[in-house]
C-alpha cells in the first residue's frame, strides 16, 4: 500500500489545486503508464472535489465515470480509479479513526 498525501509542491503550477499525474511536475506523482502526464486534480471547495482533466484512460469515482473537466464531490472512503490505478480517498480524521485513534486526549 502506498500513501499519497494531498499537498502542494513548493512553486508548483495551479496554486488552488493539487494535480495528480505520471510526471514529476504534478503534486502527486503516480508512476504508472495508464495514468496520464496530468490526469486529474483535487481541490478544496466546501469539501473536497475531484476532476479528470481530459485524461487518455479516464477516471472513476465509485465505478461512475468522471466527466472530463467537471468537478465531483469527494467523501471519506471514496474509491477512485485513475487509468488502471485504484485509490481510496480518506480525510485525515478518517485515517486517525481507522488507526484506532483516541480523541479523548489520553
Amino acid at each position: 500500500m502506498e500513501l499519497y498525501p494531498l499537498a502542494k509542491k513548493p512553486g508548483a503550477s495551479f496554486p488552488d489545486r493539487i494535480t495528480i499525474g505520471r510526471v514529476t511536475h504534478n503534486d502527486v506523482v503516480i508512476s504508472e503508464p495508464s495514468v496520464s502526464r496530468m490526469h486529474a486534480y483535487i481541490r478544496e471547495s466546501n469539501g473536497w472535489v475531484i476532476a479528470d482533466v481530459g485524461s487518455k484512460n479516464g477516471s472513476w469515482l465509485d465505478d461512475q465515470v468522471l466527466e472530463p473537466r467537471r468537478e465531483t464531490l469527494l467523501y471519506g472512503g471514496a474509491v477512485l480509479q485513475l487509468g488502471d490505478v485504484r485509490l481510496l480517498f480518506y480525510l485525515s480524521s478518517d485515517l486517525f479513526d481507522l488507526q484506532g485513534g483516541d480523541r479523548g486526549g489520553r
